[in-house]
């Protein structure tokens, strides 16, 4: 793997978390629909009038072809306009639905905000995992430049005959050693930067893996 440059912003993350979290966005809807059936629950406390209309058009006439006629005339015009009025009394049942409705809508918000509270960690947790991964591939860089001019210097010296092929192999696998705990932090910085990815939404965005599902499939 290759190092890459991230802009930490924790801020940012988290805003980000909160707007594509899947339960952030469930526990809206039902937040949403805790509303609706609320408001529902409230109307049904109230007095109901309803306007109700009639239309007929009929014959008296005893002849089929006749009664056909007369209606298709409307000779037997009936129009009818009646207002119904209901005035529950007590209604305590609306008045329980309603408490009840009320309940959930506060238990769904208390939900969201529980939900908000963990995204918001989970980011937290994940940006200090980058952070302090990026930190090891820094300081595991230095290790493996300083063991590249031990080995030229080691080098060198035997050129010189000034040290042995055995001091040489010796600084060479210091070399290797570091060269793979090197390799090692950057693996792990990219599976810290997938970590953030996930506490944040956004990691099929981030693969490039298309979530929408297109008109006629």
């Amino acid at each position: 793997p290759e190092p890459h440059p991230m802009d930490w912003n924790l801020e940012r993350s988290m805003s980000v978390a909160l707007e594509n979290r899947p339960e952030i966005q469930t526990a809206l809807l039902q937040i949403e629909s805790s509303e609706i059936l609320r408001k529902q629950a409230r109307n049904q406390k109230w007095p109901q009038l309803d306007l109700e209309g009639r239309y007929t058009a009929n014959d008296r006439s005893f002849d089929y072809s006749e009664a056909v006629s007369g209606a298709n005339d409307a000779d037997g015009e009936l129009w009818s306009i009646e207002l119904v009025g209901y005035i529950p009394l007590g209604n305590r049942t609306a008045k329980g639905n309603f408490r009840a409705a009320t309940l959930r809508l506060q238990q769904n918000e208390q939900r969201l905000l529980k939900q908000q509270q963990d995204v918001m960690l989970d980011v937290r947790v994940a940006m200090r995992e980058a952070l302090s991964s990026e930190v090891l591939v820094a300081s595991t860089r230095q290790t493996r430049i300083l063991e590249e001019a031990n080995v030229a210097a080691e080098e060198k010296r035997l050129r010189l005959g000034v040290t042995t092929s055995q001091d040489l192999l010796d600084r060479q696998e210091d070399l290797t050693e570091a060269q793979v705990r090197e390799v090692q932090a950057l693996v792990n910085l990219e599976k810290a930067i997938v970590n953030l990815h996930v506490a944040e939404g956004v990691l099929l965005r981030e693969l490039g893996v298309a979530t929408e599902v297109s008109e006629g499939v």
